[in-house]
């Protein structure tokens, strides 16, 4: 004849089995759409950073592509680690890389080598957008700058400063609305910012 128990009845109590499975459906069913969400989740919504790796030559790269890093007024020293300093000083050779489709603003970018005939080189494909945007800082060693990237800045656009040879392949714009578009100077600086 079936079960002639009401539908409450048959529902309460659960057996404890039945209450563990629906937790843990419900547990991994939650877990899969937090997963699916960070998965989801734009690059621009997490923090955007450089990355320093090595320690002679020290590469600082700056990937974020469709996304823009914020620099700020502060400086870093460590490598390997993340880092949002816009001064990158380090007793090493400098190898920097700036992504092609990777925007950078606030305080701008300086690699400054402190090494005894310590050099500089970087390839910006990128974007920099800020008041000294971009400065190159060697001890002797060469300076380089190339790449696809532009740079607008209020100040100075690209600054290149070393006792040693300087180079710059210019392949797109670099331009300055208060100061010079591209300085050369051969002299040591201590680093901006």
């Amino acid at each position: 004849m079936g079960d002639v128990r009401t539908v409450a009845e048959r529902s309460w109590p659960r057996p404890a089995a039945d209450r563990r499975r629906s937790t843990l459906l419900a547990t991994t069913a939650l877990t899969g759409a937090m997963l699916a969400a960070a998965m989801a989740s734009p690059q621009s919504a997490r923090a955007q950073s450089c990355a320093t790796s090595g320690t002679d030559p020290v590469t600082i790269t700056c990937n974020a592509p469709g996304n823009t890093i914020t620099l700020n007024n502060s400086t870093n020293s460590t490598s390997p680690t993340t880092t949002n300093a816009n001064s990158q000083v380090f007793n090493a050779d400098l190898i920097g890389n700036i992504t092609a489709g990777t925007t950078m603003d606030g305080f701008g970018l300086a690699l400054t080598t402190t090494k005894a005939n310590g050099g500089v080189a970087i390839t910006n494909n990128g974007v920099l957008t800020t008041f000294t945007a971009l400065q190159l800082n060697g001890n002797g060693g060469a300076v380089t700058y190339t790449g696809t990237g532009t740079i607008t800045s209020g100040g100075e656009g690209l600054e290149l400063n070393n006792s040693g040879t300087i180079s710059a392949t210019i392949n797109n714009n670099i331009s300055s609305a208060n100061g010079s578009g591209i300085v050369a100077s051969r002299r040591q600086r201590p680093h901006h910012h």
